[in-house]
């Protein structure tokens, strides 16, 4: 295993750094978090946008993402194949007025791409942002989505949609979003697929404080997986499912062998350009849930590891690449990789859990984040060989 350099924590500083997003060639965007006890013993937050990038096998640098004097709370979110980082800063300090922002791959000063209580949600690989702007007078319960290229092209996202949220991008024609409705306990969140100003709602959704969907990141040709409660014609039902074609699309069942199963609830990176898809699944009559693989709707059950209670697939490069995560008997979790038949165990050090495994690259780089007792994250990679 191998810690990413991150900030360290000096006294009276709690620091918590997170990666959330990697590229194919290794590069990451990420977030790290600083809270500071005062004299007079109140706590002071603050954050700011990271970028880490390859500098030989197993050895990245990484990159304090600057921002103007007078904002703060800076988040990255995202990362393009160039490099180049989506993610926000705050203008007044007091976290409640972001702006969506682009860091350039060269390092440099970021550039302002929204308006004020805006923020940048997804990034795809060729240089498109997901910006979701607040309407004014209705911070966090009312917002637009659009699309701003590299060039600041932008092509905004009308759905009806109380709130709208970019949540995946494929590229500039293709997205994923959510799209929130209702109120308070009656709040419902749907995904859908955009392709090209046409609009495709996918057959799971959210409730607040209720069952909740899972949905996989979406890929150029428009396939995304995603797993629970459905509503057909007033019967609810739980499925799991692949989204093919973009839109309109099909909508193709996974089988589940007559039990249940789950796909994207243990990491977003869970549908593969092959076709296959990672989750999890138990068969009638079993009390564990296996991680599964299913190539062509089909389920391949990886064996559990000894001590594990359950797995599931965490992030998917092909049908013969995946990781897993396992929940063990005794308590605590395990995570491994399943390559081309072969379990090959990931070291989690003593007293750290997994957080979320962020993605498997095909070279073999898995990048997830720990949290240590104090609940503070820690961005960890290995090389799969």
């Amino acid at each position: 295993m191998i810690w990413l350099p991150a900030p360290r924590s000096g006294t009276g500083t709690a620091v918590s750094t997170s990666v959330t997003g990697v590229t194919g060639w290794g590069a990451m965007s990420g977030t790290t978090s600083i809270l500071r006890t005062l004299p007079d013993g109140s706590d002071q937050g603050d954050s700011t946008a990271q970028r880490w990038l390859p500098i030989g096998t197993g050895h990245w640098v990484r990159q304090q993402l600057p921002q103007p004097a007078g904002t703060s709370f800076g988040q990255g979110v995202g990362l393009t194949n160039l490099a180049e980082v989506g993610g926000s800063w705050d203008t007044d300090g007091l976290a409640d007025d972001d702006v969506a922002v682009r860091w350039p791959a060269s390092g440099g000063a970021g550039t302002v791409i929204g308006d004020t209580d805006s923020r940048v949600t997804a990034v795809g690989p060729d240089g498109t942002f997901g910006v979701q702007t607040d309407l004014p007078g209705y911070r966090t319960i009312a917002a637009n989505a659009e699309l701003v290229a590299r060039d600041g092209t932008v092509t905004p996202i009308d759905t009806g949609a109380r709130l709208n949220s970019i949540s995946s991008i494929a590229d500039r024609h293709t997205a994923l979003l959510a799209l929130i409705d209702g109120v308070g306990q009656g709040t419902t969140s749907t995904p859908a697929v955009w392709r090209d100003g046409q609009l495709k709602s996918l057959p799971v959704f959210s409730i607040a404080l209720g069952f909740q969907d899972c949905v996989s990141d979406i890929l150029a040709d428009g396939s995304v997986a995603y797993s629970g409660i459905s509503d057909a014609s007033g019967s609810f039902q739980e499925i799991a499912q692949v989204h093919r074609g973009g839109v309109p699309g099909t909508e193709v069942p996974l089988d589940l062998r007559g039990g249940a199963g789950s796909v994207a609830c243990d990491g977003k990176d869970t549908v593969a350009t092959d076709g296959s898809v990672g989750g999890t699944l138990q068969l009638p009559g079993e009390n564990l849930s296996q991680a599964t693989i299913w190539r062509a709707s089909e389920p391949t059950q990886l064996p559990l590891q000894p001590g594990e209670s359950s797995a599931a697939v965490a992030a998917l490069q092909s049908a013969t690449f995946a990781i897993v995560r396992g929940q063990l008997t005794a308590g605590g979790q395990d995570l491994w990789a399943w390559r081309h038949g072969r379990v090959i165990p990931l070291a989690v050090p003593s007293g750290y859990t997994v957080a979320s495994v962020v993605a498997v690259t095909a070279s073999g780089l898995v990048v997830a984040n720990l949290k240590d007792t104090a609940g503070l994250s820690h961005p960890a990679a290995w090389l799969v060989p």
